[in-house]
C-alpha cells in the first residue's frame, strides 16, 4: 500500500491511506455479497447470469438468421 501511494505526485499521508484501506476492508467483509454468501455462491450466480445472456443472444441470432432466410426465399421465389 505504501509503495503504491508513493507513486502519486502528491501522496496521501500514511494515516489517511491506512484509514482508506481499513474502510475498504471493513466494507468488503461486512457488506459485500461475494464475501457474505461465499465464493461458490457468487460463481453459481455469475454462471447463471452468463448462461441466460448466452441463451438470449442465441435466440436473437437464430431469429436474425431466419429473417435472412425468409428474405432470400422471397427474392428467389417472389
Amino acid at each position: 500500500m505504501t509503495e503504491r501511494n508513493q507513486e502519486f505526485s502528491t501522496p496521501l499521508p500514511a494515516a489517511e491511506a491506512r484509514g482508506i484501506a481499513d474502510s475498504i476492508h471493513r466494507w468488503i467483509t461486512t457488506r459485500s455479497r461475494i464475501w457474505a454468501r461465499g465464493p461458490q455462491a457468487y460463481d453459481d450466480t455469475f454462471k447463471a447470469i452468463q448462461a441466460a445472456r448466452g441463451r438470449k443472444g442465441g435466440a436473437a441470432k437464430t431469429a436474425a438468421q431466419l429473417d435472412t432466410l425468409v428474405r432470400a426465399q422471397r427474392l428467389v421465389f417472389g
